[in-house]
């Protein structure tokens, strides 16, 4: 038999204004949607009392210096917001026997100047959440890809009332130390300044997993980005991968979970600086992500609250280096 569905659905009031457009077709034990996001908004910020005379040395040795060179007050300026407008295209296909392939493909489309990719973003496809994936409603899902990480989804998935896009969301405060760092960008790749100490990620050459819902409430996640971008030498200059581990209770009407996340070799230390990784062999670091959350609902209103501490620990061997271990923490 064969289904075919075409939904228009437009989120109001309390999210940031979106319109999804999806068709599925459904038959032989295979399924196959188009789904699409348009998510835009205006915007106007303005900053003031920024450091007159530059700052220097909030990591001096390991890499570079934060530097704020003078003032940059900016007065009201306006913008258009592209956030997460996408097209993407899911499916499963049944193996027999409680097993089923899953996949997706989503890309982002940038809606202020008609490219693909998004501001900022390449214009490949499967430029975000994609996968491949193996199913049973028995023991969960696994797949390899390029997925939000579990601790970001703790967030953006029950917690951010703007779903991680727009101003208004919690990317401001939640998974960056602050000095610069944007949140976002995908892992598994040696990081810019950008980036690097972020802990909001999407995550590329990973392997992940989702739990079924065990007990009708419980689910785990689970992510794993592997050390693909390993650098040559010996001793290594980079071994780079990331852990992210999530456990979330949920009966409908009140939730809670915890996620934590480890960056090995990440850096974060020199992007909180302001400058790219420039260690030497054998120079490591380790950086540490916990985030408690939960929500409670009353009728048609959700309060929810979130707690973060974030960790930096960057450990030097070369004799070059200005400093042994330097491990300053954000909460």
């Amino acid at each position: 038999m064969k289904k075919k569905l075409l939904a228009l659905a437009v989120a109001g009031a309390f999210a940031a204004p979106a319109v999804a457009l999806a068709a599925a077709h459904t038959g032989g034990g295979s399924t196959v949607t188009i789904y699409g996001t348009i998510n835009s908004d205006y915007s106007q910020a303005s900053t003031s009392g920024q450091t007159a005379a530059a700052v220097s040395g909030i990591n001096a040795g390991f890499g570079g210096t934060y530097s704020a060179t003078g003032a940059k007050n900016v007065g009201n300026r306006s913008s258009i917001n592209n956030n997460s407008t996408n097209i993407g295209f899911k499916g499963t296909e049944a193996l027999g026997g409680g097993l089923g392939v899953t996949w997706q493909c989503e890309t982002g489309v940038n809606l202020e100047g008609g490219s693909a990719g998004g501001a900022g973003t390449t214009t490949t496809l499967c430029n975000r959440n994609s996968k491949i994936g193996l199913e049973s409603k028995a023991w969960g899902e696994v797949f390899f890809g390029n997925w939000d990480t579990p601790y970001k989804l703790l967030n953006i998935a029950a917690l951010d009332p703007f779903y991680g896009q727009s101003t208004g969301s919690q990317n401001s405060i939640i998974g960056s130390p602050g000095f610069d760092v944007v949140t976002g960008g995908a892992g598994a790749v040696i990081p810019t300044a950008a980036n690097g100490a972020a802990f909001d990620l999407r995550l590329g050459n990973s392997i992940g997993y989702v739990s079924p819902k065990l007990g009708g409430a419980f689910t785990v996640r689970a992510a794993y980005s592997v050390n693909e971008l390993k650098t040559a030498g010996t001793p290594v200059v980079a071994d780079p991968t990331i852990l992210s581990l999530s456990g979330t209770y949920d009966n409908g009407v009140w939730s809670l979970g915890y996620a934590y996340e480890r960056h090995n070799d990440y850096n974060g230390m020199d992007a909180i600086g302001g400058a790219a990784f420039a260690g030497t062999g054998g120079d490591s670091s380790k950086d540490t992500g916990h985030k408690l959350g939960g929500s409670v609902k009353f009728g048609n209103t959700t309060l929810t609250a979130t707690w973060e501490r974030l960790e930096y620990d960057a450990t030097l061997v070369a004799a070059a280096d200005a400093m042994v271990t330097t491990a300053p923490d954000h909460s």
